[in-house]
């Protein structure tokens, strides 16, 4: 049954392909004359190419032979040739708008770019001009240096400095050899701690660099943003650092107070430093009526400040709703900022008094230490070096067995200057009485010195048969009054040069007797 359906069906495509089907030869007189025909309605004899790819130039005419698709197609054709051109004709507009644009793009990048340069060259001439006036004013500090005394090539020379000065006395190597100090453990002891200090500025460096990659890497790893934090978290943010402001400036005020007590110990300790005594008890009064003040402008505005979250914060309605006949008047709440406003700018100004002033006192503390550490050194090098103490030590004083509580309570490095100067003064007080005692001693000798040699020349005087007295009145008329026999003492030298200067002197003993024999049997 299925077979006999078969062949029913290919027997009736059969047919219907009988009326389409044609031969060869009829087929291809039907495509030569729709190609001529074609070729006609296109305005050649002949067509050279596919009428697909038909030159867009071209004029295409209808012609009332062509029917059907034949006549679809070369409609197609024209309108194809039409759209052509007005694409041609839009593609042209579109490449002239985009060279416009580019030109326009190439015209602003120049603009930049001579931005740019004008914004680079200025800061050349910035930094050209920033280190010219630093080159100017190294030069000036030279200049000025020039014209000092100390800008002599020759200020440092020894030979000149020391051209006018009296040689020194020469001492004996053994005890040169013994003032003598070995410097070589406090030079070794000065290397290590700079060893150690570099080791330490090391470390440091390297862990504040291991330190800033993990703040880095975690700032990476989780981005935080500031303005995303709820209220609630900024205003706990914002207490919290208003109370470690407030912790640091009782902790300042504190060390204030402390180094004001210490200035004020020593300052009682040496009463001839200075006339003028600083009234500690007045600022300390004063720096605490002003933290007084800003307590309670604290507590003010802490109390305004909750009042104010008091009234920002919604009420919660009750579940029955009030009936028309109670409506209280509402009144809005009013705003507290004019309230907060005065106190702020009070406590701002509190504050920036307080940081100048704490600032300005440890500016001056630091400045003292950094000057008494100055002294201290230079005390402590020159008592090394010091020839005058181990000669005049200080006798040491009995050790107290009870200390107040500020020496118990002082640090080391705070160390009274006067303690140091003290040896200093009782050496030089000492070698200045020794020294006074050495020279009435030799002023004693020379006395009996001249006394002795008085006697002896009485004897000569006597075995020569020569009045003393007026030998003596002669050499004072000579010399002149009496009053300079101290100077003649105090400088025999210079006197018994004059004298041989002018006196020329005996060359012979008959010119020593001078024809007095007599004296020879005497």
């Amino acid at each position: 049954m299925e077979e006999e359906q078969q062949v029913e069906l290919l027997h009736q495509l059969d047919n219907a392909l009988q009326a389409r089907l044609r031969p060869r030869e009829e087929a291809v007189m039907v495509r030569k004359l729709m190609a001529a025909q074609l070729a006609q309605s296109v305005g050649s004899d002949q067509l050279q190419h596919p009428l697909a790819l038909i030159d867009y130039d071209a004029k295409v005419t209808e012609s009332a032979e062509l029917r059907g698709r034949q006549g679809d197609f070369v409609e197609a054709v024209k309108r194809g040739v039409d759209e052509y051109k007005r694409f041609a004709s839009l593609l042209a507009q579109q490449q002239d708008l985009a060279d416009q644009a580019q030109q326009q793009k190439q015209r602003e990048d120049e603009l930049k770019e001579n931005d740019s340069q004008i914004l680079d060259l200025h800061l050349e001439v910035a930094r050209l001009q920033k280190r010219y006036d630093r080159l100017q004013v190294v030069r000036k500090t030279l200049d000025e240096l020039q014209k000092q005394p100390a800008g002599a090539p020759d200020f440092l020379d020894p030979d000149i400095m020391y051209k006018d000065c009296a040689p020194l006395p020469e001492m004996p190597k053994e005890m040169v050899e013994g003032f003598a100090t070995d410097h070589s453990g406090t030079d070794t002891e000065a290397e290590a701690l700079l060893q150690n200090l570099k080791k330490t500025v090391l470390r440091s460096k390297l862990i504040a660099q291991r330190e800033q990659r993990q703040y880095d890497r975690e700032q990476a790893q989780n981005p935080f943003d500031p303005s995303t934090l709820p209220p609630p978290a900024k205003l706990h943010a914002l207490n919290a650092v208003k109370n470690t402001l407030i912790s640091w400036i009782e902790t300042q005020l504190s060390k204030a107070g402390d180094d004001g007590a210490d200035s004020e110990v020593e300052d009682t300790e040496r009463p001839s430093a200075s006339k003028v005594q600083y009234d500690h008890d007045a600022v300390m009064e004063d720096i605490q009526a002003k933290y007084q003040t800003h307590l309670a402008l604290r507590k003010q505005i802490l109390g305004l400040l909750a009042q104010a979250e008091q009234i920002k914060a919604p009420k919660v309605h009750e579940a029955k709703p009030r009936p028309k006949s109670q409506n209280a008047p509402v009144s809005k709440p009013e705003p507290s900022a004019y309230l907060l406003t005065p106190y702020i700018e009070q406590l701002q100004a509190l504050s920036r008094e307080q940081k100048s002033t704490i600032q300005e006192k440890s500016h001056i503390n630091a400045s003292l230490g950094k000057q008494r550490e100055h002294t201290q050194q230079a005390l402590d090098h020159l008592t090394q070096e010091s020839q005058l103490l181990p000669r005049y030590p200080v006798a040491k004083e009995p050790s107290k067995s009870s200390t107040s509580f500020d020496q118990a309570t002082r640090s080391s490095s705070r160390i009274d200057i006067m303690r140091q100067i003290q040896p200093w003064i009782y050496a030089a007080d000492s070698a200045k009485i020794a020294t006074l005692e050495t020279v009435a001693e030799k002023v004693e000798e020379g006395m009996m010195s001249i006394e002795e040699s008085r006697q002896n020349l009485e004897e000569v005087c006597k075995l020569f048969n020569i009045n003393l007295q007026e030998f003596v009145g002669k050499e004072g008329e000579n010399r002149g009054t009496e009053g300079d026999v101290e100077h003649d003492l105090v400088s025999p030298r210079k006197e018994h040069e004059k004298k041989k200067s002018e006196v020329e002197p005996p060359k012979t003993v008959w010119d020593i007797l001078d024809g007095n024999l007599g004296s020879i049997n005497e």
